[in-house]
């Protein structure tokens, strides 16, 4: 009994004495294989329960330094985590959509109109791999991303899905730019070429 409640209260380091080969010692003995294996057992999921710290810690390390912007969400659309970097690229506070699925975040910031609505046909158990580029306008300034998303598939169901985003504005700006400066170039040449024998026939003439 003494053993019995010991281990009810927590303690799993309890252990009867065995004296004798008889009834008692052989459930004294049944009872100390019993504690040893739920101790054993304890110190896995302890040890189960660490390891998966450690991967949640390291995981959270790694999505604060990338420089592309991060939102996971579970199986039911729900946002578990947002990245530092999906703040600064959109230029809003995310924090606050943590815990509400993708419809109401963009209820709650319609600025994410337009990102949710490319999401969310790709959310469901058989989701691929697929990319877009979303055209968003935030604070009265256009946003071009590059999005990207996949599921988070385990063995037997869908895990969830991550979306990973790069506002590329700048950069199709200077593509516009380059390809605006590689017309002007061409006009420039197109528009030199019969200036020069005209140039030369003055200079004969004069």
């Amino acid at each position: 009994v003494e053993g019995t409640l010991a281990v009810a209260s927590g303690d799993l380091e309890k252990k009867l004495p065995v004296v004798e080969r008889d009834d008692f010692s052989l459930l004294a003995r049944s009872f100390n294989t019993m504690t040893r294996r739920l101790s054993d057992a304890q110190n896995e999921r302890e040890q189960a329960r660490r390891q998966l710290q450690q991967e949640h810690d390291y995981l959270f390390v790694v999505l604060e330094h990338l420089t592309s912007g991060v939102i996971t969400l579970d199986a039911e659309h729900v946002i578990q985590r947002v990245n530092t970097a999906a703040n600064d690229i959109l230029g809003l506070t995310l924090s606050d959509i943590i815990g509400l699925t993708l419809i109401q975040a963009e209820q709650a910031i319609p600025e994410l109109g337009a990102l949710a609505n490319t999401a969310l046909p790709h959310l469901h158990p058989d989701a691929k791999e697929w990319q877009a580029e979303v055209h968003m306008e935030i604070k009265g300034r256009r946003h071009t991303l590059a999005c990207r998303g996949a599921g988070l598939p385990s063995e037997t169901e869908q895990l969830g899905y991550v979306l990973v985003f790069d506002d590329i504005s700048e950069l199709i700006q200077a593509e516009h730019d380059a390809a605006w400066s590689e017309v002007a170039r061409r006009l420039a040449h197109e528009i030199k070429n019969p200036l020069t024998p005209i140039q030369l026939s003055a200079e004969r003439l004069a």
